[in-house]
Formats: C-alpha cells, sequence, structure tokens
C-alpha cells in the first residue's frame, strides 16, 4: 500500500523517503555486526559444559570398568583357592587311600620312603563325567608314572598339582629333599620309653641323653612331667617347682597329646626341642648356617637359662621323638596274621600248614605242647617229625616271642628217654633268611590289632637307635653300615641280625619285641602348586594307617613359612 502511494508522490518526497531507508538499514547492518560476538560467547560456554560431561561420563565409565577388574580378580583368586584348598582335600585323600593299602600293595605303587611316580607333582584331574570313568584307585589314570611338564611353549599349564615332601637330615646336618612319607616308627615313642623306665629305672634317662643338646637335669624334668607321680628325681621337677613360678601351673604327669607341651617342662627350650628355625616344624629344618644371636644362650618358658647354647644342638628333639608310632598287625598281603597263642591246636595246625613248611609248622605245634628251651648257642637234635605229637594234646605252654623260636630247642620226654628236638629256624643255615621272613610276615604272638611304639630298624636315625636298651654305639654303628647292604628278603625282617653276627642270640632275644621293619602312621608335608603359580598351599600331616579306616591324626598350616628348597623342585621333568 505504501508503495502504491509512493508511486503517486513527489520526487521531494521520494529522496526523503530514500533517506530514512538508509537510516533503517545502517542500523539494521550495526546490529547485525554486534550479534556474532554474543553468538561466539554463548557457543564457547556450552563446549566447556559439554566436554565436563563427557570427562564425568569417561570417568564413571573407568571407575566402573576398574571396579569390576577388581571384582573379576578377587573372583579369579577366591576361585583360584578354592580350587587350591579341594587339590588339598584330595592329596590328603590320597594319602589315606595310599596308607589303607597292604604293605605289598605299597610296595608294588613303588612304597612310601622316596616315591616321585606318585608323590612329585601329581596332577589332580578335573572329574570325569557321572557314569564315565575309573574311579577304583586314585591313581586310575596314569598308574606308575611321573606326569611331566608340557613342552609345547603355547600350552599354559594351569593344571592344578601336589606335592608329598619329606625332609631327611643326613649324618654331616644336609637335608634331603624326597617325594614320600616319612614313617613315624623311624622315632623313638614316649608312651614306649616310659615302658622302659618303669621296667628298669633309669633306661628312660640313659635313652634321653641320646638327643643332641640333653643334659641330666632335663631327662631327669621331662620324666618327672611324663611320668604319674608327683616324686622328684635326682635331678628333675615336679609341680612344687612349678607352683614357684611367675605364671603357675601343675605338672601334666602324663605323655601329652602334642610335643609341643614340652616346652613347659623346666630346662626344654624351643631350639632344642623344636630346631634352630624354632617354627614347629620337624620335617622344614633349616641347615643354613647359625646366626650370631644362635650362639647365645637362650631363656626356656620357665625364666631358665639353658644349660646348653642353641648352637650345640645340630637337630631338633621332634626329628627323633613321637607320640604316634603303630603298624597294623597283619600280614604283607593285608590279612590278619596267625595267632601262635590259640588254644585249639587243631585249628593251629591247619593254618601253619598252609602258610609255613611242614617242619616248621611241627616245632611251633611242639613247642605249644612241651615248651621251648632257650640257650646262649644254637644246640643240635632230631627233626620235629621225629618227636611225638597229636591234634588231641593240650596246648600247655604258650610262645612269648617270635625270637624265641629261633636257635631253640624242645625237650620230649618219651618211653625211649629225652628226645632234643632242633628248631629249623637255625641263624647259621642258608635258608634262615626265608624261613624267618614267612615266620614273621605270617605269624603273631601279640593279641592287639595294632602294635604301637616300634622302632623301624631299616629307616630310624643312629640318634634313635642308640636310645633302644641293649643297643651299643658299637652295634649301632654296624647296623647303619650293613642294613644298606641287605637283599629283599633279608629287608622284611630284623633276622638278620642274627645272621650277620650283629647280636648275639640273647640280645636279640630282649630288643626284639622293640623292633620292626614296619609302620603304618605317616608323616609329611603337602604342597598344593601349579606351573603358572597363584595360590601355593601347604600342610604338615599325621596319617594314622594303623587304624580301621586310616585317619588324620594332626595338621598343621605352613602356607605362610617359606619353602626350605626351591618351589621348582616339585615340578616333574625339573632334577
Amino acid at each position: 500500500m505504501r508503495i502504491r502511494r509512493a508511486a503517486g508522490r513527489q520526487p521531494s518526497e521520494l529522496t526523503s523517503l530514500r533517506t530514512q531507508l538508509r537510516v533503517v538499514a545502517d542500523l539494521a547492518a550495526r546490529r547485525a555486526d554486534a550479534q556474532p560476538l554474543a553468538d561466539k560467547s554463548r557457543r564457547g560456554v556450552v563446549l566447556i559444559v559439554v566436554l565436563v560431561l563427557v570427562m564425568m561420563v569417561a570417568l564413571a565409565g573407568f571407575g566402573f570398568l576398574s571396579a569390576m577388574s577388581t571384582e573379576y580378580e578377587a573372583a579369579r583368586l577366591n576361585g583360584s583357592v578354592r580350587q587350591a584348598q579341594q587339590t588339598l582335600a584330595s592329596a590328603e585323600s590320597t594319602l589315606l587311600w595310599f596308607g589303607a593299602l597292604s604293605e605289598r600293595e605299597r610296595k608294588f605303587l613303588g612304597g612310601s620312603h622316596h616315591n616321585p611316580a606318585l608323590f612329585r607333582g601329581h596332577l589332580v584331574e578335573p572329574l570325569a563325567e557321572l557314569g564315565q570313568g575309573n574311579s577304583s584307585t586314585a591313581f586310575a589314570s596314569n598308574p606308575l608314572m611321573e606326569q611331566p611338564m608340557s613342552t609345547d611353549p603355547a600350552f599354559v599349564d594351569d593344571r592344578w598339582r601336589f606335592s608329598v615332601v619329606s625332609l631327611d637330615q643326613t649324618p654331616e646336618q644336609n637335608s634331603v629333599l624326597r617325594f614320600g612319607l616319612q614313617n613315624e616308627s623311624s622315632k623313638l615313642n614316649l608312651n614306649v620309653l616310659m615302658r622302659w623306665e618303669q621296667a628298669s629305672p633309669g633306661a628312660g634317662r640313659m635313652s634321653f641323653m641320646q638327643l643332641p643338646g640333653m643334659t641330666e637335669a632335663i631327662a631327669d624334668a621331662l620324666l618327672d612331667w611324663l611320668d604319674a607321680d608327683d616324686q622328684t628325681r635326682e635331678f628333675g621337677a615336679e609341680t612344687e617347682y612349678y607352683q614357684t613360678l611367675d605364671r603357675p601351673y601343675r605338672a601334666a604327669n602324663a605323655v601329652p597329646q602334642h610335643l609341643s607341651e614340652l616346652l613347659f617342662v623346666k630346662g626344654v627350650t624351643r631350639p632344642l626341642l623344636m630346631g634352630h628355625s624354632a617354627t614347629g616344624d620337624q620335617s622344614t629344618q633349616s641347615t643354613e648356617a647359625q646366626s650370631p644371636q644362635s650362639q647365645f644362650r637362650s631363656i626356656d618358658a620357665n625364666g631358665d637359662l639353658s644349660s646348653n647354647p642353641v648352637g650345640a644342638t645340630g637337630t631338633s628333639w621332634v626329628q627323633h621323638l613321637t607320640l604316634h608310632s603303630a603298624e597294623r598287625n597283619r600280614n604283607s598281603h593285608g590279612q590278619p596274621r596267625i595267632s601262635l597263642n590259640a588254644t585249639g591246636l587243631a585249628e593251629l595246625e591247619q593254618q601253619l600248614t598252609a602258610v609255613l613248611p611242614e617242619n616248621l609248622a611241627r616245632y611251633i605245634l611242639l613247642a605249644r605242647v612241651y615248651g621251648l628251651t632257650l640257650s646262649a648257642e644254637a644246640q643240635r637234635g632230631v627233626e620235629s617229625s621225629a618227636a611225638p605229637y597229636a591234634s588231641s594234646m593240650v596246648a600247655a605252654f604258650p610262645v612269648a616271642s617270635l625270637a624265641d623260636l629261633i636257635n631253640s630247642t624242645v625237650q620230649v620226654s618219651s618211653a625211649t628217654g629225652l628226645i632234643v628236638v632242633q628248631s629249623p629256624l637255625q641263624s647259621s643255615s642258608p635258608d634262615f633268611a626265608t624261613l624267618a621272613a614267612g615266620l614273621f610276615d605270617m605269624t603273631t604272638v601279640n593279641p592287639e590289632s595294632v602294635v604301637s611304639g616300634r622302632v623301624n630298624l631299616q629307616t630310624a636315625a643312629e640318634t634313635v637307635l642308640r636310645t633302644i636298651p641293649g643297643l651299643t654305639p658299637e652295634v649301632v654303628t654296624q647296623i647303619i653300615t650293613q642294613r644298606a647292604t641287605l637283599d629283599p628278603i633279608e629287608a622284611g625282617t630284623v633276622a638278620w641280625l642274627l645272621s650277620r653276627n650283629v647280636l648275639d642270640p640273647t640280645t636279640f632275644r630282649r630288643v626284639f619285641p622293640e623292633l620292626t621293619m614296619g609302620g603304618d602312621v605317616f608323616q609329611s608335608d603337602v604342597i598344593v602348586h601349579r606351573a603358572i603359580g597363584g595360590p601355593m598351599l601347604r600342610r604338615n600331616l599325621i596319617l594314622d594307617a594303623a587304624s580301621t579306616p586310616p585317619r588324620r591324626l594332626y595338621w598343621a598350616e605352613l602356607t605362610d613359612s617359606q619353602l626350605p628348597y626351591s618351589q621348582e623342585l616339585l615340578l616333574p621333568g625339573v632334577q
């Protein structure tokens, strides 16, 4: 409308209108020039806000990722610990299964003393699906074979293994690592020592004095702690003494449940009892050079100075003492032995003739009827078949010891005079070792199903053998020397002490009840590990395979203790 009106206006009016339009255009241009500055300022603020938001989101994401990674690592480690614990349980079950085997079956699998095929880096395979696999034995998958490491560099061996190890001390005080069990019958049982003391007062002190670092005062204090009375020995201590201490207590007057209790006895120090490492682990005593501090006299639990410097003891007492040694009264096949003191001669005759030579079985039956005559030297006589015998006769004489059947005679009164029957078990005869092995394995005079406290002649240390009454230092030296040269038949019994003239018949009969070549209570360190690392568990176990069923007697957690050897030695293929 304005344009139409302008068309009819005068030129002067048009000029004025152009001028007004220019002014308006200039104002619009100025506004346009000012507007971008404000917009730029606003866009910068928004960018900063966006950057802050992005950083917050990124940090939140990183925090979440870190939390999830930590949780994953914790779950993974927890799973590894649980797997290691289950492997440890599997190892204990395997040892209980192995202990339940007969002596013959153990030897068939390689024995218990040093058996890397079974006890070095043994793999624990995952369970097969239900209804598959063979679980008849613990080593059914790879029996009698060491399971080596993979040589494939691309293979990550994360499989769990367990090793059963024992540390032995040589006479030079060097540690020897072996993969096997430690027979508790290789040690002196304190219950047996107290029996010796009751039978012959003073025998207990003499046995204790064979231990390293022992003194008469400590020996008497130990005996006073172990015996049932309150009478103080010459250098000993009873409750009257312990009541005068700052923290008084009473003497136990009994054999303890654990050897660590002996630390309460006057004069007994932790280094003497447990060793220089003072950890209480008899299987892991360090053989490193003694520190200067170990040369100083130590203070025992009672506040008294020890009578011997710690540095004077090379080994600990727990390496030589035990509370648990025992063995099953069964033959090498796992069957109960024949009792020679059974009342019925007819049944006894049937049992003996099935497992022993006829002349030896007949001699045992004659011994039950007429009794045995013992002598210091071997006696000559007739064969057992020459003497009258009938299963209806009365078994009037028991057999006190299997050793009495060796080099003995049976004197039979008959109408024609006295008949002297010579024992088929003559220590000088060529077949003595074979006859003795059969007799000692298949028969017994002990009615108990478990025999406790006998010392294993083959594996006991020299110190332990010296504690046995009747074994002189010279005899012990011969035993240590000759036992390494025994053939398999001789190694089955202690009869070689006679056949090799180490002991005379009288001494042999005296020490025979204290000796064995077996043992069914074992101690060892069980270590769970794997090649790629991760949690390693270590536990010291004492397992009683003499009882039925086998059971765990004691365990000590040693995971936090440092291994006294390289972990690489536990892996198969590492020499």
